[in-house]
């Protein structure tokens, strides 16, 4: 399961960096096409600029999000597996506890005590990992988000620069 994250991840990785230099490339590709007047050409090079700027915060924005989303699975694979594991000890627990047997030998009843004891002892530390399980997952989901906003940022840098060039070559077209 771990192998088949791991591959996926690596392919999430180079499907986002791939795209954002095939972005870069092909924006570069359609700017030595276009003649802009140069009483427009201000205007262009600030669209130029933003784009640019807006594709390397892209691919940047992109990895964050990656990672944050693998962040997000690992903390709730944490806590999932601590949350399995609190209802076993818990019932283990309290299967232990229901009927208290009669003991007739000091060493079964400490037998019987010891696993009692391991039944607790393993509830509390996985309820401990459950609810640091949880904050994690807290803290790696607003990592996510904080990184879906900056994929979402530079996606406008990128548009909004677009639309500069886009506006300077039609200016420039129109006369």
């Amino acid at each position: 399961m771990t192998k088949f994250f791991a591959t996926t991840f690596a392919c999430v990785l180079l499907a986002t960096a791939s795209t954002s230099t095939a972005l870069f490339a092909q924006s570069n590709s359609i700017q030595n096409e276009i003649v802009v007047n140069g009483k427009y050409q201000k205007l262009w090079d600030k669209g130029t600029k933003l784009e640019a700027k807006g594709l390397d915060s892209y691919a940047k924005a992109q990895k964050d999000l990656t990672e944050a989303s693998r962040n997000v699975l690992n903390a709730k694979s944490k806590h999932d597996t601590a949350q399995a594991k609190v209802a076993n000890a818990s019932q283990d627990f309290r299967q232990l506890t229901s009927n208290i047997p009669y003991f007739s030998d000091a060493s079964d009843a400490a037998k019987w005590a010891e696993k009692v004891n391991y039944a607790a002892r393993s509830w509390a530390k996985n309820d401990n990992r459950q609810d640091d399980g949880q904050s994690d997952l807290s803290k790696a989901i607003k990592q996510q988000s904080k990184a879906q906003k900056y994929v979402e940022k530079a996606q406008a840098d990128i548009d909004k620069g677009r639309a500069l060039k886009a506006e300077a070559q039609q200016k420039s077209i129109d006369g």
